[in-house]
C-alpha cells in the first residue's frame, strides 16, 4: 500500500432512512411476552399447568431376612439423606425428574436410577444380608460380611 493511499479522502457515506415502524402482535412493554416470543415459536402451545410440582422418594429398612447390624447410609443425588437403623425410614420431597438413590453399609453399595413423575411417591426397601456363602463362612471362620440390598417397592400405597 502506497503512502498516498492512506491520506486519500474517503467517500462520504449517507445514512439510510430509519425503518418503518413494525406492528407487533404483543406489547413491547411486557417483558414476559418478549421473552416468550423470543424463546418459543408462535405455533407452540403454552405448557399445560401442573397442579403438583413435587414428588416423594421413600427408603425404608426392614424385612424378615435383614440383619440388625450396621447402619445403612442413604444418598439421593449424592446428598446424604439419613443413616437408617433397623426398621428406620426416610421420606423427602424431590423435584420431578431423574434421580439416583444409593445405599451404603460402609462396605458395599447399591444404587438405582429412577424417573419420578410429578405427584408420584417412589418407595424403596433396603437391608443387610448374608452373601451366598455367608453361612459357610460363619461356620468355618466364625466371621462373614454383610451385603447391602436395594429394591424398589412396587406394591400400591
Amino acid at each position: 500500500m502506497a503512502r498516498s493511499d492512506r491520506f486519500r479522502p474517503r467517500p462520504r457515506v449517507d445514512l439510510a432512512e430509519p425503518p418503518a415502524p413494525v406492528d407487533l402482535p404483543f406489547d413491547i412493554s411486557d417483558l414476559d411476552a418478549l421473552y416468550r416470543a423470543y424463546h418459543r415459536a408462535p405455533d407452540d402451545p403454552p405448557p399445560a399447568p401442573t397442579a403438583v410440582r413435587r414428588a416423594q422418594i421413600s427408603v425404608a429398612r426392614g424385612g424378615a431376612d435383614t440383619f440388625h447390624d450396621r447402619t445403612i447410609q442413604v444418598f439421593v443425588d449424592d446428598e446424604e439423606w439419613a443413616r437408617l437403623r433397623y426398621e428406620g425410614a426416610v421420606t423427602r420431597e424431590v423435584a420431578p425428574g431423574r434421580h439416583r438413590v444409593r445405599v451404603f453399609n460402609s462396605l458395599f453399595s447399591r444404587s438405582a436410577e429412577v424417573d419420578v413423575r410429578p405427584g408420584e411417591h417412589v418407595r424403596f426397601t433396603c437391608g443387610n444380608g448374608f452373601p451366598r456363602v455367608g453361612f459357610l463362612m460363619m461356620f468355618l471362620f466364625h466371621v462373614t460380611y454383610l451385603r447391602v440390598r436395594l429394591e424398589r417397592d412396587t406394591t400400591p400405597a
